[in-house]
């Protein structure tokens, strides 16, 4: 992959950038198994009954265990950005923080599955894509962010929305993620503390109809995180 980018300072105190990251190529190899136990008369709990498994190994063309070599493409990421900076000097002792945003559209729809070296999976993963372009659209991931400096200690503030990537209008699905931190900054050591609270809602799908409504299970899961950092530099 790639990104191309620049930054930009019109004014003392202001910062903006554009950035364009190209899809990343991904070349995977998928090897599936199966195997089935069944045991309805509890003969495995019985004592001085053995009982042999069933397994079933799904095969292709004749050959055990079949091998997918595919490419997965990711998709297009275009990002705005901007900053404000309090008391722009030289001297970053001297600074006292900043306000932060950006805009990111990411388009979703755009990914696609390429066979790597089989022709006869073209067709099939040509219908994989047709099923991407219907399921998914483009979204919007806004961040929001701020730093304030006490000579060597810092406050920080962050906000992140991450828009929905189906196009299905009754698929509710977003992440959110609130931050707040503190640093340490002097004579080449940092310490950085970070709390993360994260809300998100997705759907999940056991199967899919074509010729009905399908049923899907609503997901919310909350989710914390502490990070701390620790670092020195020479």
């Amino acid at each position: 992959n790639a990104r191309l980018g620049f930054i930009v300072r019109p004014a003392q105190n202001i910062r903006a950038g554009l950035s364009i990251s190209s899809p990343s190529v991904y070349g995977l190899t998928e090897r599936t198994t199966g195997r089935m136990e069944t045991d309805l008369e509890r003969y495995f709990s019985t004592p001085g009954i053995q009982v042999a498994n069933a397994d079933s190994i799904y095969t292709k063309n004749g050959a055990d265990i079949p091998e997918y070599n595919y490419d997965l493409i990711s998709p297009w990421k275009f990002l705005v950005s901007g900053s404000y900076v309090f008391s722009e000097v030289e001297d970053v002792s001297l600074q006292k923080g900043f306000v932060t945003a950006d805009m990111e559209y990411v388009t979703y729809g755009s990914s696609k599955f390429k066979s790597a070296n089989n022709e006869e999976d073209a067709n099939y993963y040509s219908s994989v894509n047709d099923a991407v372009r219907l399921a998914y659209k483009n979204a919007f991931n806004v961040r929001v962010g701020g730093e304030l400096k006490f000579n060597t200690l810092m406050t920080r503030l962050g906000f992140a929305y991450y828009g929905s990537p189906y196009d299905d209008k009754e698929l509710k699905a977003h992440k959110i993620n609130v931050s707040g931190g503190l640093g340490y900054r002097n004579k080449g050591i940092f310490v950085d503390l970070t709390y993360v609270q994260s809300l998100n809602r997705d759907v999940d799908f056991p199967y899919r109809l074509s010729d009905k409504a399908n049923t899907f299970a609503d997901l919310r899961n909350n989710s914390s995180n502490v990070i701390l950092t620790f670092g020195v530099k020479f």
